[in-house]
């Protein structure tokens, strides 16, 4: 009969130990919920902070060989904006309606973005890095001068007839 009740004893103490660890095992449960629940709120407030625009990897990051990659070779080369199809034919691709819908796709993806392309009519697309060497600094310019520029009545508003 000893023998009996230290098994009995023992297994109280193991049942005691399992619903300690379950409880345990619960509050830990618990703060892994809340660390994650955390770390989606930082990845959530992350998406409206701008990227650094300074960083080179934001303005030319593509995939060497990639098509995009070579859409920027050709129109670099050619230094002027190109419609699609004039960017396909000088990659050597077929000009048939889906490359130029997956070709413009991609670049669109760019435009969105701001980033090394730019959309200068329909299905035509440019480099960003001319429009920037293009910009006219206008920090030097009088005050008087940018005036005259503006077409007469600008800004002002006229009553709906």
């Amino acid at each position: 009969m000893n023998l009996r009740k230290k098994l009995e004893r023992e297994l109280r103490k193991k049942a005691q130990q399992i619903e300690t660890l379950g409880y345990e095992l619960k509050e830990k449960e618990a703060a892994i919920r809340e660390a994650k629940a955390y770390m989606q709120a930082i990845e959530d407030m992350m998406k409206h902070i701008p990227k650094d625009e300074d960083s080179d990897e934001s303005m030319t990051s593509v995939r060497p060989g990639s098509a995009v990659d070579q859409a920027f070779q050709v129109l670099r080369a050619e230094g002027a904006p190109l419609h699609i199809a004039d960017i396909l034919r000088k990659m050597g691709r077929e000009v048939s309606r889906q490359n130029r819908q997956a070709l413009s796709g991609q670049l669109a993806h760019y435009v969105r973005q701001s980033r090394l392309f730019t959309r200068t009519a329909p299905n035509t697309f440019g480099l960003i890095e001319w429009l920037v060497a293009a910009e006219p600094d206008l920090k030097d310019e009088d005050p008087e001068d940018l005036a005259q520029s503006v077409p007469p009545g600008f800004g002002q508003i006229r009553p709906v007839s």
